[in-house]
This record gives C-alpha cells, sequence and structure tokens, in this order.
C-alpha cells in the first residue's frame, strides 16, 4: 500500500510544480493579480488546493524571476522549459543540493549580468 498524504496549497498567477518519478507536474493556482492596494483584495479569497503527494515528490513554487533572468550566450530569458528541465535533473538530489545546483546554475546563466527581478524558489520534499 502507498504512503499518499493530502496537504493544501494557494498560489496567485504562478503555478506549483511537483517532481514525482521523474515527471513534473503542473498544479494551476488562482489568477488573481495580488500587486496593487490592499483595499481592493479585502473581498478576495484564494482557493484552496488539495494536492496528494507520495514520500520522494518535490513541490516547487518560485516567482517569475529566476525565468526571466537574462544570460547565456545569446543573452536570452532562462525560460520555463529550461527550468523545468533543471528540476527533473535535481529532483532526486538532497534539498540543500538542489539549492546549490539552483543557485550555481543562475549565477552560470546571469554571468557579469544584473539580476533584473526579485528571485525566489521554494523546494519541498514530501518525506
Amino acid at each position: 500500500m502507498r504512503n499518499i498524504s493530502k496537504i493544501f496549497i494557494s498560489g496567485t498567477r504562478r503555478p506549483v510544480w511537483m517532481q514525482r518519478k521523474g515527471e513534473i507536474i503542473k498544479i494551476d493556482t488562482d489568477r488573481i493579480q495580488i500587486s496593487g492596494n490592499p483595499h481592493d483584495f479585502k473581498d478576495v479569497h484564494f482557493t484552496d488546493l488539495e494536492v496528494y503527494t507520495e514520500p520522494g515528490d518535490c513541490l516547487y513554487m518560485l516567482s517569475d524571476g529566476f525565468t526571466d533572468q537574462f544570460g547565456g550566450p545569446h543573452n536570452r530569458k532562462f525560460s520555463r522549459n529550461r527550468f523545468m528541465k533543471l528540476l527533473t535533473g535535481i529532483a532526486q538530489d538532497a534539498m540543500a543540493e538542489q539549492s546549490q545546483k539552483i543557485t550555481g546554475t543562475l549565477d552560470d546563466w546571469r554571468g557579469q549580468r544584473p539580476q533584473t527581478d526579485d528571485i525566489l524558489v521554494i523546494g519541498i520534499r514530501i518525506t
């Protein structure tokens, strides 16, 4: 029998990515934009999404700053596709090692170029 757990997540305008056994699964979140006047959001409610997880699954939440960072040999954006390949390649590593590889990849991609936006990547492994 598999050990399945249920977690609840909520987000806005950015998907949550789950890596399970070499497959990347996109979990869509609300399309509500949260920037602007806080008074505009007093009646806004975010959806709590039920996500079923198994031991070994990794969940990743990130801002658009990583994928939008310019760099590489042709000064292009890192891109979502490159980020998904990165996650696939590191998902079996320990979380501390994943952090080092993500940071190193970003530094190598950016080179001497300035950081163009805030960058946030959160990774969680289900045990």
